[in-house]
């Protein structure tokens, strides 16, 4: 059994190192400007830092069945992300947690007064994704790819918010179908070329891929865990259906339980337990940075044609599920 998980994995590491070469064409569905792949790529971590200005938020916090957060929409400062050039921070669980009584009563009373139109700073994972790339928008939810997400602080004049103890699960909380979850994360393919100074990706294939999803963790090796700047990343052996079997990438937030698990996989082992994960799927930009600035080039590669993203998936955990993906405990 190890002997097979390793030939895996070193097939997994032989496709890290390639990317195949596509006829130039299709359709655009998202761009990254070169200056903020590069400082995703400086930044290397899991809780990036970004200077924002939020100009607009949903009106009330969401329900425990939709996702338990808000929308914060606005507009980086000094950084040019790509197009749609909007960004979303989204705070995990506002709907279990209430606000501090010296911040105020209601949560968007919180942010009219202490966020909305500030220079602000959002601290959380920098996920990439196209649920919200085109179609209807409005001022709290513009078309988008980029956000803050799970947001873990947003500071604003010198002024914290944490939502760093908020990072976890509640039961009831909403997650894709399993067959949905597995067709996104083992048949979605990414593409990337350069074109008109800056780098446009096309998606395809990868039905229902959702927000959230349940997964089944069977082994992580220690080996393929890595501590990173605000938490951890790995690549486990998971299940997204409860039957078959597939790889996919993990990243933990540093404070969140989650994250001390697999602190604990790095340092002991996973052993024989068997544990359930509730959390996100997101483009997974080190796979991005992979193909276009090879380890151990100093060079940015600009692509003409079309270039696949091997392993574009990664999977952002929010906590531990009381039920796996089959709905099995």
């Amino acid at each position: 059994m190890r002997r097979n998980v390793w030939s895996g994995f070193a097939l997994i590491a032989g496709l890290l190192a390639v990317s195949h070469v596509f006829a130039q064409g299709g359709d655009v569905d998202f761009a990254i400007s070169s200056q903020y792949l590069k400082w995703l790529a400086q930044e290397n971590s899991a809780a990036v830092t970004m200077d924002v200005q939020l100009t607009g938020h949903t009106k009330n916090v969401h329900g425990l069945a939709e996702d338990c957060e808000m929308h914060l929409a606005g507009k980086p400062i000094d950084l040019t992300l790509g197009s749609p050039k909007s960004i979303v921070v989204e705070p995990p669980n506002l709907c279990r947690f209430a606000p501090p009584a010296s911040l105020g009563a209601s949560w968007p009373g919180v942010f009219d007064s202490h966020v909305m139109e500030r220079h602000c700073t959002a601290t959380g994972f920098p996920r990439i994704f196209t649920e919200h790339a085109s179609g209807h928008e409005d001022p709290a939810n513009p078309n988008h790819v980029f956000e803050i997400h799970p947001a873990v602080a947003i500071s604003c004049d010198g002024e914290e918010i944490s939502f760093r103890d908020m990072l976890t699960i509640f039961p009831g909380m909403r997650a894709i179908k399993p067959s949905s979850a597995q067709s996104c994360a083992t048949t979605r393919t990414l593409d990337v070329r350069f074109k008109s100074n800056r780098y446009e990706f096309r998606q395809a294939g990868g039905t229902g891929c959702g927000n959230f999803a349940i997964i089944e963790v069977g082994f992580v090796e220690p080996a393929w865990v890595k501590a990173i700047k605000g938490g951890h990343t790995a690549i486990a052996r998971v299940s997204l259906d409860g039957t078959t079997r597939t790889t996919l990438k993990l990243y933990t937030l540093a404070g969140s339980r989650s994250d001390e698990w697999l602190a604990g996989v790095l340092a002991n082992g996973q052993g024989d337990q068997r544990i359930f994960l509730h959390g996100m799927f997101t483009y997974d930009y080190f796979s991005m940075v992979k193909v276009l600035k090879p380890q151990g080039s100093q060079t940015w590669k600009r692509p003409t044609n079309w270039t696949r993203v091997p392993f574009p998936i990664a999977f952002v955990v929010f906590g531990e599920s009381d039920v796996g993906p089959g709905g099995e405990h």
